[in-house]
This record gives structure tokens, C-alpha cells and sequence, in this order.
């Protein structure tokens, strides 16, 4: 997707706030599709956590070799730690928020895109 010019940035946020609400609608409206999107998500969640949590491993490894080939006298070398026990899943608690009134803030996001649609139509003409 090309955002060359704000009528497209508008475009695109309309879009994204729309879709938006057709999910809220619909997990709103069924309990099963409900719980079936908080697994995905927090499953999901745990693989982006664990994915984040080996990288920054591997980047603090690579910067302290770096540091220490730069100033060999000055950052004394921690010994080698022994390495963690892994668990074959990433512990993470995930806690859903929910709007009090889930009608109320659905008529705010509508107010929202019929604000983004009006300017979208002024920036047009």
C-alpha cells in the first residue's frame, strides 16, 4: 500500500477503522468466535514474546563482543552463564480489556469514521 498523499493516509484509516468495527461486531455478537480470537491472539503472542526474547538475547551477546573488542581493558567479560532451562512454552498472561459499554464505544468509532468520511470528501473536492 503506497501513502504518496493524505487522501490515501485517510483512505487507509477509514478502511482500517471499518474493519475494525466489523471484528468488534463479530466478537461482539459470538461468544465462540470470541474465544476463538483471544487463543489466536495470545498464542500468537507468545510465539511474537519468545521470537523478541531470542533476539535480544543474540543482539546483547553480539554488542558485548563488539564493546569488549573495542575497549578490551576497560568492560571486563562476565563468565559464561549456564544456559537457562527452557520451557517448551513462553509463560505470558494476557488480560482482556473490555470497554464498560461496548455500545457506546462503538458510537464513538462510527462518529470517527463519519468525521474521517466528511473530510475525506472536502479534501477530494
Amino acid at each position: 500500500m503506497s501513502f504518496s498523499n493524505p487522501e490515501q493516509w485517510l483512505q487507509a484509516g477509514m478502511r482500517v477503522a471499518l474493519g475494525a468495527t466489523g471484528v468488534a461486531l463479530d466478537l461482539i455478537q459470538d461468544p465462540q468466535k470470541r474465544a476463538e480470537g483471544l487463543a489466536q491472539v495470545t498464542q500468537e503472542t507468545r510465539q511474537v514474546l519468545s521470537d523478541l526474547a531470542q533476539r535480544g538475547e543474540q543482539t546483547e551477546q553480539e554488542a558485548r563482543r563488539f564493546v569488549s573488542t573495542l575497549f578490551p581493558n576497560l568492560v571486563p567479560t562476565p563468565p559464561p552463564a549456564a544456559p537457562a532451562p527452557t520451557p517448551t512454552e513462553p509463560v505470558v498472561e494476557a488480560t482482556l480489556v473490555t470497554s464498560p459499554s461496548p455500545v457506546s464505544e462503538l458510537t464513538t468509532l462510527t462518529a470517527e469514521i463519519a468525521t474521517l468520511r466528511q473530510n475525506l470528501e472536502q479534501a477530494k473536492s
